[in-house]
């Protein structure tokens, strides 16, 4: 884990040889009191053993993780419409990402 300062620290994650980027930050919230907010950022393959970032998670990611539109946008989860297929990496983080923001620290 490195620290970026500012309350702010950036890992990469893993899953199955694709980094998909999680930053975490701290964040204000309606009472005033500071939790920790967490980014997933989607990648898609570009070649052998090459991945990029990209705009959001494609709608088929969505559904294979079992998450709505409306999740989504509560979980603050970036979303591509114009992104087609599925990327088995990021259906898993999508995945471990909901189970985790389900269950209380």
């Amino acid at each position: 884990m490195h620290h970026t300062g500012a309350g702010g620290t950036r890992a990469t994650h893993t899953v199955t040889g694709s980094p998909t980027v999680l930053s975490s930050r701290l964040a204000r919230n309606v009472r005033g009191t500071f939790h920790l907010s967490l980014i997933v950022r989607p990648v898609y393959p570009t070649g052998l053993n090459r991945v990029l970032p990209a705009q959001g998670f494609s709608l088929s990611e969505l559904d294979d993780a079992g998450v709505d539109l409306e999740q989504a946008e509560m979980l603050g989860l970036p979303v591509d419409a114009g992104r087609v297929g599925v990327y088995g990496p990021n259906v898993t983080v999508l995945r471990d990402f909901v189970c985790s923001s389900r269950s209380p620290i």
